[in-house]
C-alpha cells in the first residue's frame, strides 16, 4: 500500500474487518485491473482502499453501500468516494426471506463487485440461507464485459449457497466466467470474466 501511495489511515485487518487475503487481493484488482466503475456492498476497510485508488485513478468511479448509519458516520472521514446509507427490505429468493439492500442498479455496469453485506444482524457462525443473495439477480445485467466479483465469508454455509446461485445464474445468463477460491482466515469466492483468469495466479 505504501509503494503505490495508497496507505489508509488507521487501516486494519482484524476482527470484522476484510481479512488480509482479501485486502491483498483487493489491491492487486484495483492495481493491476485499474476497474472503472467499482460497487462495493457493505462498507469498512476496503472502502478505504478504494477511496485511495479513486483519487490517485482520474474517470474511476465507486459507489459504496452501507445499511447502519452509526458505522457509516463512524468511516465517512475516511471515505472520499460516493458513499450511501441504503436501507435492507426481506426479498424472497430461492424460498426464503433475505435480507437486500433496496437498490437499483438501473442501467450501470460494473467492473468490480465486492459483495461483503448486508449484515444479517447475527453473529457470524450462524446458518442464515442464502445470505446476502439478494443482489444476485440484479448483478449479471450489471457487469461490464470484463468483470471480478468477490463474495466476502465464503466459508459460511449461507454464503456458500449464494454464491452456487450466484454461479448458477451467470450460466443461465450465458455470461462466460472462471471461479476460484481464496483461502485463508475467510474464505472468498471470486468470479471473473474468462481474460481475467490470471488474477487466480498472481
Amino acid at each position: 500500500m505504501q509503494r503505490l501511495g495508497w496507505a489508509p489511515k488507521d487501516f486494519f485487518t482484524d476482527g470484522a474487518a476484510g481479512s488480509p487475503s482479501l485486502q491483498l487481493f483487493h489491491i492487486k484488482v484495483l492495481s493491476l485491473i485499474r476497474p472503472r466503475n467499482i460497487l462495493e456492498l457493505g462498507s469498512g476497510q476496503t472502502s478505504k482502499l478504494i477511496s485511495a485508488y479513486v483519487a490517485d485513478s482520474p474517470g474511476s468511479h465507486a459507489i459504496s453501500i452501507e445499511q447502519s448509519q452509526e458505522w457509516h458516520d463512524i468511516l465517512r472521514p475516511s471515505i472520499s468516494h460516493e458513499y450511501k446509507v441504503v436501507p435492507v427490505a426481506k426479498r424472497h429468493v430461492e424460498g426464503v426471506d433475505v435480507l437486500s439492500y433496496q437498490l437499483d442498479l438501473h442501467d450501470q455496469k460494473f467492473d468490480y463487485v465486492l459483495v461483503d453485506g448486508p449484515d444479517n444482524n447475527l453473529e457470524g457462525w450462524r446458518y442464515t440461507p442464502f445470505s446476502r443473495a439478494g443482489i444476485v439477480d440484479q448483478l449479471p445485467g450489471a457487469l461490464a464485459p470484463e468483470f471480478v466479483v468477490v463474495f466476502g465469508d465464503a466459508e459460511r454455509p449461507g454464503e456458500r449457497q449464494t454464491v452456487e446461485l450466484f454461479s448458477k445464474r451467470l450460466t443461465q445468463g450465458g455470461i462466460a466466467h472462471r471461479r476460484f477460491t481464496l483461502i485463508g482466515v475467510k474464505h472468498q469466492a471470486v468470479f471473473v470474466s474468462p481474460n481475467l483468469a490470471f488474477l487466480q495466479s498472481v
